[in-house]
């Protein structure tokens, strides 16, 4: 996901971010909690 040019974020079918992962991060708690859980999958 980091390496894409822009994200759609959505959550039960409603669209919560559309940005470049860095912004998403930086500025939606939602999608910084999803990727943080993910992220420890892939170590």
């Amino acid at each position: 996901m980091k390496y894409a040019d822009k994200i759609l974020f959505l959550q039960n079918g409603r669209i919560l971010g559309f940005d470049t992962h860095e912004k998403l991060i930086r500025r939606n708690a939602d999608y910084r909690n999803m990727y943080n859980l993910q992220k420890d999958t892939y170590i």
